[in-house]
């Protein structure tokens, strides 16, 4: 993610700081990203999911959106996809199950209740883990443990208090990578979600705001404009072995008539046309086109 609401492509980590091959501009914060094939699903600040051809990474293109609305939290097995359906006013939140085999024509499979304070879950096996938090408590919530029933339907297996999932995590493996409450991380075996155990810490002074993962290697997106590379080649024994300065992309912009000049922090000027009536707030469904680009000298 940038500075602003959007992406950049670079050709490998060692380039966070060299500037990006490619940018995208969203007008919402990305919150998921999957890649599937050639598509990235981006899951975004108003709860809607993005589709983006990138099978030339140089020149990534919108294709429009799931047809599903006020999505918080994602995830993936193969081409299956689980999104979590904020409900307001209703008693349950839904969990939609749905082939994304073709993202641009979706098949859905089934839906289920979830509680109407579900934060986030993730799959173990055959079973669902679901973090709710608890009302007037910020950090402690509670842990759900489900079984898929054959007819279509979620049972609970039992239920215990919990902090762990509250700032979000990173599945890897049969762990999750999850923020300490102060600075730094936890690996928590999950194999009993009902005890969950912290196996391993490390220390990082900056609070995490995000998580990408290839392979082994984590990387962990501060909130001090660093990205922490982390080795969990053994997850006992997590290794910190890069930290990358200036890897949040600052930029800025201005509207002057119908157009927004937005300026990259690598030395670029993007101008885009904007649509009468087109609010920035309102995030991915207005038609702005970049119209031209200044690139500076050296």
């Amino acid at each position: 993610a940038d500075g602003f609401d959007g992406l950049q492509a670079v050709e490998n980590v060692a380039d966070f700081s060299k500037g990006s091959v490619a940018e995208l501009f969203l007008a919402e914060k990305p919150l998921q990203a999957f890649l599937r094939g050639k598509h990235l699903l981006i899951l975004n600040g108003r709860g809607n999911v993005q589709i983006v051809d990138c099978e030339n990474p140089r020149e990534p293109k919108m294709f429009g959106n799931l047809p599903y609305q006020q999505v918080t939290h994602m995830e993936m097995q193969g081409d299956i996809a689980y999104l979590h359906l904020n409900q307001p006013g209703a008693r349950h939140d839904k969990l939609v199950v749905t082939d994304l085999g073709n993202p641009l024509k979706p098949r859905q499979i089934e839906q289920f209740n979830l509680p109407e304070q579900t934060m986030s879950f993730f799959l173990l096996g055959e079973q669902l883990v679901v973090y709710e938090k608890s009302v007037g408590y910020k950090e402690k919530g509670s842990i759900h443990l489900y079984d898929f029933t054959e007819d279509s339907q979620l049972a609970l297996v039992g239920s215990t208090k919990s902090s762990l999932l509250a700032n979000g995590f990173l599945k890897h493996n049969e762990y999750l990578l999850a923020p300490d409450s102060r600075t730094g991380l936890n690996v928590c075996d999950f194999s009993n979600p009902l005890q969950p155990v912290v196996v391993a810490s490390l220390n990082i002074p900056d609070k995490v705001a995000s998580f990408a993962q290839s392979g082994d290697m984590v990387f962990v997106q501060g909130k001090l404009d660093r990205v922490y590379a982390i080795d969990l080649q053994d997850p006992l024994a997590p290794v910190l072995s890069a930290v990358f300065e200036d890897a949040k992309y600052h930029a800025s912009f201005m509207v002057l008539g119908d157009s927004l000049y937005y300026f990259t922090e690598s030395g670029n000027l993007r101008v885009f046309d904007i649509p009468p009536f087109f609010s920035l707030n309102l995030g991915g469904r207005g038609s702005t086109k970049i119209a031209g680009e200044l690139v500076a000298m050296q």
